[in-house]
C-alpha cells in the first residue's frame, strides 16, 4: 500500500489559526450591536472599533441601514470554518486523509472566492468604493488592505498545494493511440 504523505504543516497551521480568526470575526458581526462600542460584549471585540472606521460594513451605520451582506458573509464563514476543523480532524486519521484533502480544498476555495466577492462588493459600484472610501491611503493600506490581502494570498497557495496533493492521488492513465 502506498504511504500517504503528510499534509504540510503550514497548511494545518493556517487552517487552524485562520479558523479561530474567522470565528472571532463572525462573532463580532453576528453579535452586533452587543459587540460594538457601548455594547456589553464590546471589550471582547474592541479592535473592531478602528477597523469599522475604515470598513464601513462593520459599522453601526451599515447595521442600522439593514445591509445584510456582512451578516450573510459571516454565516458562510461558519460553514467554511466547520470544513476547516473537520479537515484537520480527518487529517489526524491516516485512512481519512484523502477526504480531509477534498474538504480542505473546498473550504480554501470558499475562503478565496468569498474574499474576492467581499472586495468586489466594495469596488464594483458606479459611484466607486462604497464601504472603504474616506480613509487616507496609509490608513486604508494598514487597517484594510494589508490584513485582508492575506485572505487572498494564503488560500491561493493552499488551494494550489492541496490541488497538487489531490492530483498526485489520482490514478495514472495511459492513452492507447
Amino acid at each position: 500500500m502506498k504511504k500517504v504523505s503528510e499534509v504540510p504543516i503550514w497548511i494545518k497551521f493556517w487552517m487552524g489559526i485562520s479558523g479561530f480568526v474567522v470565528l472571532y470575526d463572525a462573532g463580532y458581526v453576528l453579535m452586533r450591536p452587543r459587540s460594538m462600542p457601548g455594547g456589553d460584549l464590546f471589550s471582547i471585540w474592541s479592535p473592531y472599533e478602528l477597523y469599522a472606521r475604515v470598513d464601513k460594513l462593520y459599522s453601526r451605520e451599515a447595521m442600522l441601514a439593514g445591509d445584510g451582506f456582512n451578516k450573510a458573509q459571516s454565516i458562510l464563514n461558519l460553514a467554511e470554518v466547520s470544513l476547516h476543523f473537520l479537515s484537520l480532524y480527518l487529517w489526524s486519521k491516516p485512512r481519512l486523509q484523502s477526504q480531509g484533502d477534498v474538504l480542505a480544498f473546498g473550504s480554501q476555495l470558499m475562503t478565496l472566492w468569498k474574499t474576492v466577492l467581499y472586495w468586489l462588493n466594495d469596488f464594483c459600484r458606479p459611484e466607486g468604493q462604497r464601504y472603504t472610501e474616506g480613509s487616507d491611503l496609509m490608513t486604508w493600506l494598514l487597517v484594510y488592505m494589508l490584513p485582508n490581502v492575506v485572505w487572498l494570498i494564503v488560500p491561493s497557495f493552499t488551494v494550489y498545494a492541496l490541488g497538487q496533493r489531490l492530483i498526485s492521488k489520482m490514478p495514472k492513465t495511459t492513452s492507447k493511440r
